[in-house]
């Protein structure tokens, strides 16, 4: 077998119309993992701060400088996390533009949009991407801490955003700046930010489980395709066994 004939086997892998597809939702999913990164290293932060013991030494007075250097790198971790989260939104709004337009995806158009406007319907992502935007476009919001005992819970330290700041902006959705003024002088940060995070999740998983339904068929042409591209260069003495077992993997 010449080169020629192994190479039109590549690109014929290389021009398939399913390439295409799972390529781009890939990349769909490498956005989430981005965002998910984003969120575990906050969370990772806060949780520190929050729950174990040798954080408290940062809020002793001659600390002061350490504890401010978290209050910047909460900032810091905190814009990233939700510029993370609306570039996911802008690339899930191309992937489905890109991939799901013929007519026979309506009835997942059409649970698409229920899904999506669920989401961006709650209050938590109203002020998730209000948030975003007030960082973006004027400051870091606020931030306090606050430590408190009771001998049921003993020491407690919470990292609250505090609401007044923010409520001055006049680019909040309505909806956003009725959940802020609901919540009083603050709120928890930690708790913001782990709900946006469920409810983003549960909607990718949603939507990965849909995909996979969706292009099953393509994935299984596009493998058929790269079985019969690997049985070619095995014949052709191009690829070893080790090398077959290891693509596998």
């Amino acid at each position: 077998m010449n080169v020629d004939i192994l190479k039109q086997y590549l690109d014929k892998i290389q021009s398939a119309p399913e390439q295409s597809v799972i390529r781009e939702i890939d990349s769909l999913k490498w956005s989430f993992k981005i965002f998910a990164g984003n969120y575990v290293e906050l969370i990772k932060l806060l949780k520190f701060l929050e729950d174990r013991p040798e954080s408290t030494k940062l809020w002793d007075v001659k600390r002061k400088q350490d504890l401010y250097r978290m209050f910047e790198e909460i900032g810091r971790l905190l814009f990233n996390y939700l510029a993370a989260a609306s570039m996911l939104i802008d690339h899930t709004r191309r992937c489905i533009k890109k991939l799901y337009r013929d007519q026979k995806y309506l009835e997942f158009s059409n649970e698409y949009e229920k899904e999506k406007n669920r989401l961006a319907d709650s209050d938590t992502h109203q002020i998730a991407q209000g948030l975003r935007n007030y960082i973006q476009h004027r400051n870091l919001p606020a931030i306090g801490s606050k430590i408190t005992y009771t001998p049921e819970t003993g020491l407690n330290k919470a990292f609250r955003i505090l609401s007044q700041s923010l409520l001055e902006w006049d680019k909040w959705s309505p909806a956003a700046r009725r959940k802020l003024q609901s919540m009083g002088e603050s709120f928890p940060l930690r708790d913001f930010v782990e709900d946006y995070f469920n409810q983003v999740d549960a909607f990718y998983k949603w939507l990965g489980g849909k995909q996979t339904e969706l292009h099953r068929v393509d994935v299984e042409r596009l493998n058929g395709l790269k079985e019969d591209a690997k049985l070619a260069f095995k014949q052709a003495g191009m690829i070893t066994e080790r090398e077959l077992k290891e693509l596998d993997n």
